[in-house]
């Protein structure tokens, strides 16, 4: 498929540039390569049928959705190339946290450049990232596949998004680094009970503080304050809010 089908022609000046969002301490950075819902997102991804936030989030705000689209279409080498330049400027340790996916997914398979230059990207991310490098992805082929990259250099932690409670489960006993959203409840409180009666008996598993802040009005807890998601050790569920 050739970029004008899927974005129309891209501006010969435009460049995939690092993101931000609103659940990370200021100056945290986000790491995306597609638009969420894509070629990216593995059919399996429960979320991808059935109310994705990130493709919500899109629909409310086009601009994101072009983006993701135009990453998608340079590719692996570009993207991340672009992704590159710009965290080589900044100093170490210099930004609160890290997350690769804030919207979209990673592809499925690399060739063996695409590895390469993505292997560099982790390690620029992980150089910067004082607080860690969250790196969800929703199939266990692609932690597997991501993991072996990251392994080579860094010590960054790929979490698979489980896709039901059985396969959290089963993760998180096999020392799998391991997240899954909580939809069971009719409200955001009822949900937030049941993911912390859920986690209770399941060892290291906690539920996302972020997201239970945010259902309990609360004091704001943000990425980066928390670094539970860039622990090999740690499993986080996420209720639906």
């Amino acid at each position: 498929m050739s970029i004008s089908t899927i974005t129309g022609t891209i501006p010969k000046t435009w460049r995939a540039k690092l993101g931000t969002f609103s659940k990370a301490l200021d100056g945290s950075i986000g790491i995306n390569f597609s638009e969420s819902g894509s070629v990216n997102c593995d059919d399996s991804c429960l979320m991808k049928a059935k109310g994705c936030y990130a493709v919500h989030t899109e629909r409310m705000k086009p601009s994101i959705h072009t983006s993701g689209e135009r990453k998608r279409a340079q590719g692996v080498i570009r993207t991340a190339m672009a992704y590159i330049k710009q965290l080589a400027r900044l100093n170490d340790n210099s930004v609160p946290w890290v997350r690769f996916s804030v919207f979209g997914s990673v592809p499925a398979s690399l060739t063996r450049t695409e590895a390469a230059v993505f292997t560099e990207l982790l390690k620029q991310a992980e150089r910067v990232g004082a607080g860690g490098v969250h790196f969800p992805v929703e199939t266990e082929a692609k932690r597997a596949l991501y993991q072996a990259l990251a392994s080579e250099s860094t010590d960054i932690v790929v979490r698979v998004s489980a896709q039901t409670k059985g396969a959290f489960k089963a993760a998180v006993y096999s020392h799998t680094a391991a997240s899954v959203v909580w939809t069971k409840g009719e409200t955001k409180r009822e949900r937030l009970a049941l993911a912390r009666a859920f986690v209770s008996d399941i060892p290291r598993a906690i539920v996302c503080p972020a997201v239970a802040a945010t259902i309990e009005k609360t004091a704001s807890v943000k990425c980066g304050e928390c670094t539970a998601c860039s622990k090999s050790d740690i499993h986080v569920v996420y209720p639906q809010h």
